[in-house]
């Protein structure tokens, strides 16, 4: 089965004006979106009071895929930027004088991954996919992944990959 491809170019500029909205529409105080990662992984970045999506995109600048990039690491890339951007919501929602249980929840889960980091490192990543705040990103980051190319590239069928 022939792997299908996307322009490296779009997925790059996609992923650049994403991460540029995500920035300007944030109610957190925000720092300018610094350019794409060479590293594997996605994070928000914490410096001086502000925040930063930061996406890994060293997966794309593979020898292998030249100028076309598979529609699945696409579609992983977006996903990835949408997980990031619930981040960013959810540290918003912390700072709220008053929230839902749920929230408070999410809110004391992140404080104790903040005290307690050896959690999240080296082989124990169970315990990063069991926190309720990356299982509601990830849920999130899925449902607008597949909203944004239903609407932005409807030739991709998000289902598939």
């Amino acid at each position: 089965m022939k792997i299908k491809t996307i322009d490296k170019d779009i997925v790059l500029d996609t992923i650049r004006e994403l991460l540029d909205t995500f920035t300007k529409q944030s109610k957190l105080p925000m720092l300018a979106p610094k350019q794409i990662s060479k590293e594997l992984s996605s994070a928000i970045q914490y410096e001086h009071n502000r925040y930063r999506i930061v996406l890994g995109t060293k997966d794309l600048s593979s020898y292998k895929y030249n100028k076309q990039i598979p529609e699945q690491l696409f579609v992983e890339k977006i996903i990835s930027c949408f997980h990031e951007d619930r981040h960013l919501q959810q540290q918003f929602a912390f700072r709220q004088s008053s929230c839902n249980e749920e929230i408070k929840f999410m809110a004391h889960t992140d404080l104790l991954r903040i005290s307690i980091p050896e959690c999240y490192q080296g082989g124990i990543l169970a315990n990063y996919w069991n926190n309720i705040n990356e299982i509601d990103a990830e849920s999130y980051g899925i449902q607008k992944t597949k909203q944004f190319f239903q609407t932005n590239f409807p030739s991709i069928d998000v289902d598939t990959h």
